[in-house]
């Protein structure tokens, strides 16, 4: 099963996602969540640790673009950028922004 949440900013895509993760994984349910915002939360929505969330890196820009200078199978994107969390959900980072007017 494949879930995503779109919206406006502001709207709780954030808290919906990381509650749909953690009712998923409760159920025993293998959950990769891939947070997209360039300001990600996502993991201290999870109950990652603020150490482990900031120590995240994204995924490569573009990793499958067909076009890409190097492209990347799922399995080394995850294998790689995924870090496992509290109640075993992997997450993803889709974008950072590293610092002011980089995003």
């Amino acid at each position: 099963m494949k879930i995503g949440v779109s919206g406006k900013g502001g709207v709780g895509k954030t808290t919906t996602s990381a509650t749909l993760a953690r009712i998923f994984a409760a159920r025993g349910y293998d959950v990769l969540a891939i947070d997209g915002d360039p300001n990600p939360n996502m993991a201290l929505s999870l109950g990652f640790s603020p150490d482990v969330a900031n120590a995240m890196q994204p995924m490569p820009r573009r990793a499958f673009a067909k076009d890409a200078e190097k492209t990347f199978s799922a399995d080394e994107i995850l294998g790689t950028y995924s870090v496992q969390g509290p109640q075993n959900i992997a997450l993803v980072l889709g974008a950072k922004i590293e610092h002011a007017a980089s995003g």
